[in-house]
């Protein structure tokens, strides 16, 4: 069975149509007739083919129930029409119900059994090799404690030592202790970041807790030191996303550009100063805004400078702490920079409602 968000993709059946949709629920000006649900196909690709921003499938839903009656499920062989007449869109083709009276009757059909995927394969591997967020309210993690012979690092198929619990788990990804994340309005450190370094894998358990573990150096793209901490490695399998989903409402900014770049454009990842605690979890959908100055021409040259937040980039939330998050950028029209406003979907305001001036405009 293909697992999708019908929600996310169908999201659109009467934008056009409601008073209350926001002024991002527009169809893609080239959008095709039709599409086919293929397998392979993922939510993000399909999402595009008719929209431009995706993410207000929340009012859509609420007027679509007699059609739609689950949300997260949608078909292979499954065609979607858009109903250029009524801007909507529809699982029914709009040029065969015309005056056409439908009696009940039993769909059935084979389906195959593997949920269609949120995005791209290709970008769940680099989210699996992205920095990791280092949750400080959880147990210690297990530790690189020494090696054999007297050395001070280790390589490929090497043995080291390692104290702290393992949890039952036998293979482990190495983190190598990175940057911290620090609040962009505070300075406030709000949590620290990771590196995954290499793997490992467990070759003789410790009888006790003062005795160290024995492992296996099984992968590694840089020395091995004392001090590098340990994270259970998930199976290739397992990565995966929820179906995106507009963030719980706030506000925020970006706090930094993971890797040490300056500006941040399309697949790049960010960290952001909000995490659980503000709502956010795994799949949230965030839109990023820049404060736009009003040309001085377009005021009286008395008057302060004026400013618009205008709404530039797409981020999708993979990895969440208490305080801070993890987002890839999935479509931006400008560069992201430390301090860009972040905020959830629907409270993004449209680029021409201008704000105050800004405490720290750029």
């Amino acid at each position: 069975m293909k697992k999708f968000s019908t929600a996310a993709l169908l999201f659109a059946l009467a934008c056009s149509g409601s008073q209350a949709a926001p002024a991002i629920c527009e169809f893609q000006a080239q959008a095709p007739d039709s599409h086919v649900v293929l397998a392979g196909d993922t939510l993000w690709d399909i999402s595009e083919r008719f929209l431009k921003t995706p993410w207000c499938w929340p009012q859509v839903w609420q007027e679509n129930r007699q059609q739609i009656h689950d949300p997260h499920w949608i078909y292979p062989g499954q065609t979607i029409y858009l109903d250029r007449k009524r801007s909507r869109l529809t699982l029914q083709n709009p040029a065969q119900t015309q005056n056409q009276q439908w009696s009940p009757r039993v769909r059935s059909e084979a389906l195959p059994g593997t949920p269609i995927a949120v995005i791209p394969a290709h970008l769940l591997r680099f989210i699996a090799q992205a920095p990791v967020l280092l949750r400080s309210q959880l147990s210690p993690l297990p530790m690189i404690a020494g090696f054999t012979d007297g050395r001070t690092m280790a390589g490929q198929y090497d043995v080291v030592f390692v104290q702290g619990p393992l949890g039952g788990q036998t293979t482990f990804s190495v983190i190598r202790p990175d940057i911290a994340v620090s609040d962009p309005d505070t300075g406030q450190k709000l949590a620290d970041t990771g590196l995954r370094i290499g793997t490992l894998q467990l070759q003789a358990a410790a009888p006790n807790s003062s005795e160290p573990h024995r492992f296996r150096v099984s992968a590694c793209n840089t020395e091995l030191q004392r001090g590098d901490l340990l994270l259970p490695l998930e199976p290739a399998t397992a990565l995966a996303l929820p179906p995106p989903h507009p963030a719980a409402a706030l506000s925020g900014k970006i706090a930094g550009i993971v890797r040490g770049s300056i500006w941040a454009g399309q697949y790049d990842i960010v960290s952001i100063n909000r995490g659980s605690l503000a709502g956010l979890d795994t799949g949230s959908v965030l839109t990023a805004m820049k404060h736009v100055k009003i040309s001085a021409h377009d005021q009286d040259r008395h008057t302060p400078p004026a400013y618009a937040e205008q709404a530039i980039a797409t981020l999708l939330v993979f990895d969440v702490a208490e305080r801070v998050a993890f987002a890839m950028v999935m479509q931006t029209t400008d560069g992201l920079a430390a301090g860009d406003l972040i905020s959830s979907v629907s409270a993004a305001m449209p680029a021409s409602v201008p704000t105050s001036t800004p405490s720290a405009a750029r």
